[in-house]
């Protein structure tokens, strides 16, 4: 079982001014960046599991998520100045995934406010922008399964929970 994300969170002023320094950051323009991007899904997939930072996790995305949207989840991870470690390693792999998908879809993140409440924000944004997106190419007939993705249920409800207490 996973602890729950403000007790895996526990992180000083200097992390937080960290975080808020990274979200800061310029979004980037994939059209003027288009050649500094990996062209085969399979470069994409073994980019992104590098940046999130485990060794084989490329494997879970290349197999998870399409190269249309893991394009997104790249262009979060540009969009981002460097985050501290510390914040990093009390992610998981797949929460990574989720705040950098959804870090390209904040274009004003709400600085200042707690920063279980901003990482959650950005966490749950991109679990529901994965989603659609998937959703999205379904309705189209691009796509002919359902999709679950890993550890949304528990997200979805720490978002419940964090939002209700008032932050």
């Amino acid at each position: 079982m996973i602890e729950l994300l403000e007790n895996r969170l526990g992180l000083d002023e200097d992390i937080v001014d960290g975080v808020e320094n990274a979200l800061r950051h310029p979004h980037i323009n994939p059209r003027e960046h288009w050649q500094e991007m990996p062209y085969l899904k399979s470069e994409l997939a073994v980019e992104v599991g590098e940046r999130i930072g485990s060794v084989d996790f490329w494997k879970n995305i290349y197999s998870a998520v399409n190269k249309d949207v893991l394009k997104r989840v790249y262009y979060g991870i540009l969009s981002t100045g460097q985050l501290p470690e510390q914040f990093l390693k009390a992610l998981t792999d797949w929460e990574r995934v989720y705040f950098f998908r959804g870090r390209w879809s904040e274009r004003n993140p709400k600085l200042g406010m707690p920063i279980e409440v901003l990482t959650l924000e950005h966490i749950h944004l991109g679990l529901n922008k994965l989603h659609e997106d998937h959703y999205v190419r379904k309705a189209r007939g691009q796509y002919v399964s359902k999709k679950k993705f890993p550890e949304a249920d528990r997200i979805r409800e720490d978002y419940k929970r964090i939002t209700s207490q008032g932050f």
